[in-house]
């Protein structure tokens, strides 16, 4: 039997050799009518029209055998993709062709080609020959359209997928050859049996898998795969065949494609809304139903009705067949869902989902790389019971509520309590009309920003303890405020004050004054002749006292001492003030500077900090050189040199690095937008290639990451990505996904509570400095969401840079130390620094032995959660733990200016995981108030 059987469209009807009876099929062979005998079988209820089949060995049919049934003309035959009768053809059997091929007989017969089987003499084998049909034989279109179908059906290499030869040319006819497969496609199987058994089904049903999947692989759909269309030989095997139809999927995809058999179609391509991966896994859901529980899902009369029908929901193959085991019947009802998303992804994801063998296991075991899809579909539908979910649904959320409790133990921002912004914006507008330097028109900007203190110890001062302070920046310009770099905020020093009218005020949490810089504007010079004998005017004396006011100093106990700041603006005079604190007993110093008599500078040190301090050792700038350089090395040179390995030996997966740096940059610039202040000055205009450039920087970076990473994890440790790799693949509802998802946010939220109470536990050694967070969250809800999306890029790039360790250390070490060992080795070193940045007990020796212990327990648990659940776990635990540690939370939401951002920290990480809650649960029925 040939591997080919035509489309309906391409079927003609010649006049049948012989009329059927009426109760009837009539069966008979070549020569029937001229004395051969029949053979007489009962027609099915509910069944008309004309057909033909291939009936190839089985009962009492000799091979060859061809099969005819009356039916009414309004039948759904065509739908169903059947043929009518096939006639001798225009070769008859014994012919020659161009001294190679021996006519054996014609096998079928359509509008777009004839298929015969042939014996080469040449390789003394059997092959199947389609011709054009003759008065197509000098069509261009035609002839380029069999052309394609070489092309396409060559491209796919596989056992289960009928091969093609090549195509030729004999005396101006165009021919292709093919396998000749000696067996009987399945749709004349079906209806000769009715039904496969369940056992013989799922075995056939594999194989069907494995040639689409193939298919796939290439970027080939098949858009008419139906039982006709299926060979089974003599020992069982399947081969897809007829790829006529098929096509590329980046083709395909667009709308406008409606090829195929109808009855077989998925209903988006069935309204060509365009074919995907999905519509071909629509259509072996339907070949399957069949082959299951031997009836067709869809006998329509016409096209109205089928549409009607795909409106209606199936009935499951269990509820036909009851054997048939549940994973079998829930792995193919998914493929008949209506949506394409809501279908497998992938056909390999399909085959795992049919049970019964591990492939990813059988994959490691023979020492293959499994594919991405193949990872994808691995691992199980994630579902976990309800009373599970709910419990780390419930500690989670009590969870974030105290950490919101812990942060006015924890957090700068709340033990200082900073101001509200108008009022502080108010304040600073006072202090510029003091010293006669506001502006009535510009630009203006202000933040929060933090400055810590750690003052030298000297032989006439004890040493004093580390503090930090918050400050509100407040700046005045004459043109727009904008950001030298793309990704950079605005700040005190950003962009530089380079303008004159330019003015910055600082003020600490209380309001008072802690500096102020002012560039004046340039005077008008008087032209010359213009009271040029006048005396100059008396020279004033500056006027201190409104800015000492302003910064809280005592009336009592200051004394003026010599400056040894030099002002960061130009100035001909200075002067400095001192005195000691009364709360700490520090000594607090003030220096001033002036141009004439107008102030220009004014800064409070409030630790005695003098120049000194503020230098930077040329030791600090090498060592910071060289780890700069390493990390350089470390982020772009490894993952680059791994990269090029993976495409060089073709296997690093291309479609999900895309997705992944789409992904990148889209949240890039989102970033970029929510975060810059939007001005109608055309200098911003220029940032937007600069947002663009980082951004295509950091999704380059995250593609090399992610195709020289993947292929050694996914070799090494594929668990690890089984649900990363889902997500990638679009699945954003699977079960396995909202799974990882609960739990990483429940380990994020873990861990920055274990981090609070490290600080919180008082010690042998001084407490450490107030916990920072990203104070661009205080701006307002537009500035925290580019935070948010900030933290949400970070998230995914640190764990793989931990992951990048796997293939360098393996790459040096071989084999000889286990994956595990390496994770856990890397993740006890970011888990050590971190600790010790948030807790500051890196100098107490007990605090530090503690600090360890938990770095260990922690690396331990990431090393087990990486192994056992994935990536996409840990991911989510450094997002969650990023929000927390950037974000104001805050219980008192009624009486803070940041409520804003702290609802939207809440909301987040709560979202995410009653997101994940949800997915994790979907399949199993929920309680009353649970249906979220």
């Amino acid at each position: 039997m040939p591997a080919y059987q035509p489309h309906p469209s391409e079927v003609t009807a010649p006049a049948p050799a012989k009329r059927p009876t009426a109760q009837g099929i009539s069966v008979f062979g070549p020569g029937q009518g001229q004395g051969l005998p029949g053979v007489t079988i009962d027609r099915p209820a509910g069944m008309g029209g004309t057909y033909q089949s291939m009936a190839m060995g089985g009962g009492a049919q000799p091979r060859g055998t061809l099969v005819t049934q009356e039916r009414p003309v309004e039948s759904p035959s065509s739908m169903l993709g059947t043929q009518p009768l096939l006639d001798l053809g225009r070769f008859v059997p014994g012919t020659m062709l161009g001294q190679r091929y021996r006519i054996a007989g014609r096998l079928g017969k359509g509008g777009m080609g004839e298929v015969y089987r042939a014996d080469d003499l040449k390789l003394g084998q059997s092959v199947a020959m389609k011709f054009l049909p003759e008065e197509l034989s000098q069509d261009t279109v035609a002839l380029t359209r069999l052309i394609n179908e070489v092309k396409i059906a060559r491209s796919v290499s596989h056992p289960n997928v009928c091969r093609v030869y090549d195509i030729g040319d004999i005396d101006g006819i165009n021919f292709i050859s093919m396998e000749y497969v000696d067996g009987e496609d399945l749709g004349t199987l079906l209806r000769r049996i009715g039904r496969l058994p369940v056992d013989k089904a799922v075995q056939i049903a594999r194989q069907l898998c494995a040639g689409m999947a193939a298919a796939h692989e290439k970027g080939v759909l098949h858009r008419d795969l139906k039982p006709a269309n299926i060979m089974i030989d003599g020992r069982g095997a399947v081969r897809i065949m007829d790829f006529g139809l098929a096509g590329l999927a980046a083709e395909l995809a667009k709308e406008g494609s409606r090829a195929g058999t109808p009855a077989y179609m998925a209903p988006e391509q069935l309204q060509a809304k365009g074919v995907t991966p999905r519509s071909d896994i629509y259509a072996l859901g339907l070949v399957l139903y069949e082959m299951f529980t031997g009836k067709p899902v869809y006998r329509p009369q016409s096209m109205a009705e089928l549409t009607q029908l795909h409106e209606r929901p199936v009935a499951s193959m269990s509820t036909i067949v009851p054997e048939i085991p549940e994973t079998v019947d829930r792995a193919v009802m998914r493929c008949l869902e209506r949506e394409p998303m809501a279908r497998h992804s992938s056909v390999a994801g399909f085959a795992a989902a049919l049970g019964g063998q591990d492939p990813l296991a059988a994959a490691i075991a023979a020492g293959e790389i499994p594919s991405p899809e193949l990872v994808a579909a691995s691992g199980g539908q994630g579902t976990l019971p309800m009373g599970l979910a709910a419990g780390v649904l419930g500690v989670l959320l009590v969870g974030l509520l105290a950490v919101a409790g812990l942060n006015p133990l924890v957090r700068l921002y709340e033990t200082d309590r900073p101001k509200n912004p108008d009022v502080m914006v108010e304040k600073a507008q006072t202090v510029l009309a003091t010293v006669k330097a506001g502006l009535a028109g510009g630009d203006s900007a202000y933040g929060y920003t933090e400055e810590r203190f750690s003052p030298p110890s000297t032989t006439d001062q004890p040493a004093q303890a580390s503090s930090a302070s918050m400050r509100f920046w407040y700046r005045q310009s004459p043109k727009a405020l904008v950001p030298r770099v793309a990704d950079q905020a605005l700040s005190p020093t950003e962009p530089p004050a380079d303008q004159s009218g330019m003015n910055l005020v600082v003020l600490d949490a209380a309001g008072r004054l802690v500096r102020l810089e002012v560039l004046p504007m340039a005077v008008k010079e008087t032209p010359k002749g213009d009271g040029a004998d006048k005396p100059p005017p008396p020279v004033e004396t500056t006027d201190w006292k409104p800015l000492l006011d302003a910064a809280g100093v005592p009336k009592d106990g200051v004394e003026k001492v010599a400056p040894i700041h030099t002002p960061r603006v130009a100035a001909d005079s200075r002067t400095a003030w001192q005195w000691k604190d009364d709360k700490s007993g520090s000594v607090v110093r003030c220096e001033a500077a002036a141009l004439g008599s107008r102030p220009v500078a004014f800064e409070v040190f409030g630790t005695g900090t003098d120049s000194a301090a503020d230098t930077v050792e040329t030791g600090d700038q090498i060592a910071a050189f060289i780890s700069g350089i390493f990390l350089l090395v470390l982020i772009y040179g490894a993952p680059l040199a791994l990269a090029m390995y993976n495409l060089r030996l073709g296997r690093g997966d291309r479609r999900g690095a895309m997705r992944l740096a789409a992904a990148i940059l889209a949240m890039s610039l989102l970033a970029w937008l929510c975060k810059t202040r939007l001005t109608p000055d055309p200098s911003l205009l220029v940032l937007f290639p600069k947002a663009l450039g980082d951004g295509l920087l950091s999704a380059a970076l995250l593609w090399l990451l992610y195709i020289g990473i993947e292929p050694f994890i996914r070799q090494a440790w594929p668990q690890a990505l089984i649900s990363w790799s889902r997500l990638l693949a679009g699945e954003f509802k699977d079960g396995l996904v909202g799974r990882d998802l609960l739990f990483g946010t429940a380990i994020g939220v873990v861990w920055t509570i274990v981090g609070q109470v490290l600080y919180a536990w008082g010690g042998t050694g001084p407490r450490p400095l107030p916990r920072s967070i990203n104070y661009q969250t205080l701006s307002g809800i537009k500035a925290a969401a580019g935070e948010m999306l900030d933290s949400g890029r970070a998230a995914v790039l640190w764990p793989l840079v931990i992951l990048l360790v796997v293939p360098l250390v393996r790459a040096v070490a071989k084999k000889l130390i286990p994956v595990n060992w390496v994770v856990f080795i890397a993740l006890l070193l970011v888990s050590a620094i971190v600790l010790m940045s948030q807790t500051g007990r890196s100098e107490d020796s007990v605090g530090l032995g503690i600090t360890t212990v938990v770095a260990i327990l922690l690396a331990a648990g990431g090393t087990y959660v990486m192994s056992r659940f994935g990536a996409l776990m840990i991911m989510t635990a450094f997002f969650t733990a990023g929000v927390l540690a950037s974000f104001p939370l805050t219980l008192n939401l009624g009486d803070r200016f940041y409520t804003g951002p702290a609802v939207l920290g809440f909301a987040t990480i709560a979202g995410l995981a009653l997101f994940g809650f949800r997915n994790t649960t979907a399949r199993r029925a929920m309680p009353a108030g649970w249906n979220i």
